[in-house]
């Protein structure tokens, strides 16, 4: 999984690329909610979090990524189990980069949990770490398509 990342002279991000492999876990509608949200997020300073109302959340006309087509695309996943009537598929990454400041080296690990529904093989939820930041998709909490017909979900 491959991010391009370009900042500007005071170290600001200007530039957020995603490839296929990413955008196949987190599909662009649900990304785009998920970035979207975090206007509407509260800061909690002592966990260093940003949470969201879940009434907060902006809804999605989409339907959520299947573990097959993960599976195929990410191959075997490096653990699988089963967790509270879900299934649950792990990866582990280690990353590329040019330069680790001194005492973030344990940041180039990074890894993905993807929990699925194991009755329609739909992702549920996405929690990631990449580069030492937390990215977590409830993809049932963002998804508007249990009230669309069927054939007008993408």
């Amino acid at each position: 999984i491959v991010f391009v990342l370009d900042f500007d002279r005071d170290d600001r991000l200007t530039r957020w690329d995603f490839n296929r492999l990413f955008m196949t876990l987190a599909p662009a509608p649900f990304l785009e909610a998920s970035l979207r949200s975090l206007g509407k997020g509260k800061v909690d300073e002592d966990k260093h979090q940003l949470q969201v109302n879940p009434s907060d959340l902006p809804k999605v006309n989409a339907r959520p990524p299947r573990r097959e087509d993960i599976l195929k695309l990410l191959g075997p996943p490096h653990e699988q189990a089963v967790n509270a009537g879900r299934g649950v598929l792990v990866y582990r990454f280690q990353m590329q980069t040019n330069r680790v400041d001194d005492g973030y080296e344990d940041r180039r690990a990074s890894s993905v949990k993807l929990e699925y529904d194991p009755k329609t093989d739909e992702l549920a939820k996405l929690k990631g770490k990449f580069c030492g930041l937390k990215i977590s998709i409830n993809f049932r909490k963002l998804n508007d398509a249990a009230q669309v017909p069927l054939e007008t979900v993408r």
